[in-house]
């Protein structure tokens, strides 16, 4: 027996406002990927991840980190990193608590960094963050930067070698960066009367019996199809009716 499946497609690029500020959206293997370009900490970052269904993203593999890359924002206006309040970069969701070994970053997902997992992409001086500092990770958006007098730069001096787009830094989590959600296709449960299944780039609803449509919000049953005091019963992609004595047809 199987139930009506209808797909549901999701654009390659989605470019849309929300009360969190502009997001773009990009699917990728099952999960939407949402760039917010507007400056929180690290726990507000977190938090707005978390009341949409999602987490701040998490890259484990060098397919992942290259759909990402090219949406970094590179017009993000310097500030410099010695004015704490403000950066330029986007959250991940890879941390050290304090206390813990300069090396040992977890992801939010439980993944732990220290053990040296199939992907990570620190840049030539990363993680360098105090044993006794909560460190957080994010992505930077420029393929230069520069260092002077023992502070980082955007602009200025010499640069450091080996340092590119998309490359992982670590921060102060009260620094206000943009940040990367991550989200099933599923998460929201947007088939109503059905199950959903991910797919790479969109997902699709098997629809219970009796309902239709492309969420499966179409209840076949609904308004009452069946004449003359007969009962609809509700069947895979259709319905048939039960008729009263004296009453035939479907």
């Amino acid at each position: 027996m199987f139930n009506k499946l209808f797909i549901v497609s999701v654009w390659m690029l989605i470019t849309q406002c929300y009360g969190q500020g502009p997001v773009t959206i990009v699917p990728y293997n099952g999960i939407e990927l949402k760039f917010y370009a507007i400056r929180k900490t690290y726990e507000q970052a977190k938090t707005a991840c978390e009341s949409d269904n999602a987490q701040l993203v998490v890259v484990k593999s060098q397919a992942m980190q290259d759909i990402i890359t090219p949406h970094l924002d590179s017009t993000i206006s310097y500030i410099a990193w010695g004015q704490y309040d403000y950066g330029v970069g986007y959250w991940m969701g890879l941390r050290k608590l304090a206390g813990a070994n300069i090396h040992d970053y977890k992801a939010l997902d439980g993944t732990n960094y220290v053990n040296k997992p199939a992907y990570t992409n620190w840049n030539n001086v990363e993680p360098n963050a105090l044993k006794s500092q909560l460190a957080c990770a994010y992505m930077c958006p420029y393929n230069n930067v520069y260092g002077i007098n023992g502070a980082y730069n955007w602009f200025t001096d010499s640069a450091f070698p080996n340092v590119s787009k998309g490359g992982w830094w670590t921060f102060h989590c009260t620094q206000k960066n943009y940040y990367i959600c991550q989200r099933a296709f599923c998460a929201t449960n947007p088939c109503r009367y059905g199950s959903c299944v991910a797919l790479a780039t969109s997902y699709k609803c098997n629809c219970d019996p009796g309902y239709s449509g492309s969420l499966c919000g179409d209840d076949l049953c609904s308004p009452q199809p069946c004449q003359n005091g007969g009962s609809c019963n509700r069947v895979p992609g259709n319905y048939t009716c039960s008729c009263l004595n004296g009453f035939v047809g479907r």
